[in-house]
């Protein structure tokens, strides 16, 4: 039997809970979707909360 087959015959039937979380955390994934979606206004370099409630909102679709 070619080595290719043989590899997924033993692939498991199911994905086990427990899989390896990403490189990222979810405080640097937050960090960058509230820079994609309010990018920071001004030389502060900060994120405005107000902002990105606004950008939300209007993403959304509701005022």
């Amino acid at each position: 039997m070619p080595k290719a087959e043989s590899y997924f015959e033993l692939w498991p039937v199911r994905v086990p809970r427990s899989l390896p979380l990403p490189e990222t955390s979810v405080f640097d994934n937050l960090a960058v979707s509230a820079l994609l979606v309010a990018p920071p206004k001004g030389g502060s370099g900060k994120i405005l909360w107000r902002r990105l409630q606004e950008e939300e909102r209007k993403t959304a679709g509701t005022r």
